[in-house]
């Protein structure tokens, strides 16, 4: 299935309280917007700012400049074509948009054909971004265990997208690199090549990767899988009775703080009782 933008209404438009003055331009949009804040971009037509609004960098692709180079050891590279400050947006990370199904299978092929310049990472829980066919300059960023960039997940526009931002001052012509230990869903396992004091050794060995490592034992597979068992049992069984009762009492109050009121008065009363419903049920599996 192929992903169709959202349509934004209007109810949806989140409005910040900046006003720009013109004898202070650091009045429109920035830093101290509510918006940015919230890593939410202005909507243009809605923003009082307009055109001097600073925060439409991902509509406006304001991106730092930066130049594609061969490094050595680790294919191709992205190094800063400029002085790049702390916590500036460097370059969106664009790709194919795909289901969290068709993410899961298209990383069971990419190892399977031992592909390891492979680019698929979290957008959000339902959906994922592939870069490995069609992308941008942002897929050649390598992976560094002490890294000098970050991602970042905005909402432009009603929809999640990803950007790379600066974590720290980086001077022209350094590499720019990210850790992948928190994004990536590539394929077969790589050797980190990253040479920080604190390196993992091994590129994914520690990611939320679809796939277990290529080298793992039989016995650590049967433990990885005997884990997942147990996972999928819990969630069927356990966690799906307390969403029925949480779902009732959610619907049933109107207010936050009738909410909060509820879920304490129900850890009060019944805590002891919560605790042999989950202890029964485990030992029931086991």
């Amino acid at each position: 299935m192929s992903y169709r933008r959202k349509k934004l209404k209007e109810d949806d438009i989140a409005i910040c309280e900046c006003k720009y003055d013109a004898s202070d331009p650091e009045s429109a949009c920035g830093e101290r917007c509510l918006n940015s804040l919230t890593n939410i971009e202005c909507t243009p037509g809605y923003c009082k700012c307009g055109e001097t609004c600073r925060n439409q960098i991902f509509q406006k692709c304001e991106y730092a400049k930066t130049k594609l180079f061969r490094t050595e050891g680790c294919g191709w590279g992205l190094l800063a074509g400029e002085n790049i400050k702390a916590g500036q947006f460097i370059i969106e990370y664009c790709g194919e948009v795909i289901l969290s199904e068709e993410a899961k299978k298209r990383s069971h092929i990419y190892e399977a054909h031992d592909l390891k310049d492979t680019y698929i990472i979290s957008l959000n829980s339902n959906y994922f971004i592939d870069a490995t066919r069609k992308g941008n300059l942002a897929r050649f960023i390598n992976h560094s265990c002490r890294p000098n960039c970050e991602t970042r997940k905005w909402t432009v526009l009603g929809e999640s997208r990803v950007g790379i931002f600066a974590e720290q001052d980086i001077s022209v012509g350094m590499e720019l690199t990210i850790n992948y230990y928190f994004e990536w869903y590539g394929g077969a396992t790589v050797r980190c090549l990253c040479g920080a004091a604190n390196c993992s050794k091994f590129l994914g060995a520690k990611s939320k990767g679809f796939q277990v490592p290529e080298k793992t034992s039989e016995k650590e597979r049967f433990v990885i899988v005997e884990a997942w068992k147990q996972s999928d049992f819990l969630c069927r069984n356990i966690l799906s009775a307390l969403q029925d009762y949480l779902y009732n009492m959610y619907s049933g109050t109107k207010t936050s703080k009738e909410l909060w009121g509820a879920l304490e008065q129900k850890y009060k009363t019944e805590d002891a009782r919560t605790k042999k419903f989950f202890v029964a049920r485990f030992l029931e599996y086991k």
